[in-house]
């Protein structure tokens, strides 16, 4: 009789700690953006799953320059990434801008918006984002727009393409080991 009773003691136990650390898988890195620290955007799991703005990934491959994620659906979110030297990591995360007045859709300059975010080009060589955060850019012959604002905020270059009245573009937005990693 005492060796039932000790034996479902020892079994409620076991039950409490499985309860109390969960059941899924255990996180191996998580990345939040640099201006919120605390909050995770982007976590990798030792099971090889991930999350990426609470959306869940059933697989996920980091090489040197991109991070593959994949859905349940084989569906597949390519990211660029870049290594910078104070342990931050720039991720390229992907917008649609709708053109909504100016010359003509078929070039950058313009106004171009998506939800509440927004990019101004004029011919001036002149920037304003988000209505915001003036500077001046330089289309490079990579894809890519050289953007240096006019506040004391980093020189980025970000990833552009036009297409049917749509600007895509592809922003490096500084990440962190989040500080509250699990």
């Amino acid at each position: 009789m005492r060796y039932k009773r000790a034996l479902a003691m020892i079994l409620a136990a076991m039950l409490l700690c499985v309860a109390a650390t969960g059941c899924g898988a255990k996180v191996k890195e998580q990345w939040a953006y640099s201006h919120e620290p605390e909050v995770a955007v982007l976590t990798f799991y030792d099971d090889g799953t991930a999350e990426f703005h609470d959306k869940e990934y059933k697989s996920y491959e980091i090489t040197d320059t991109t991070i593959r994620l994949t859905k349940k659906n084989d569906e597949v979110l390519e990211l660029k990434y870049y290594q910078g030297s104070d342990n931050r990591r720039f991720i390229y995360e992907k917008y649609t801008y709708s053109y909504t007045y100016g010359d003509n859709n078929s070039q950058l300059i313009g106004v171009w918006e998506s939800g509440t975010l927004s990019f101004e080009f004029t011919e001036k060589g002149t920037f304003l984002e988000d209505g915001n955060f003036a500077g001046h850019y330089t289309v490079q012959d990579n894809g890519t727009i050289h953007l240096a604002y006019d506040a004391p905020i980093e020189d980025i270059e970000l990833y552009y393409s036009l297409a049917n009245g749509k600007l895509y573009i592809e922003y490096p937005w500084p990440y962190v080991q989040c500080e509250n990693a699990q």
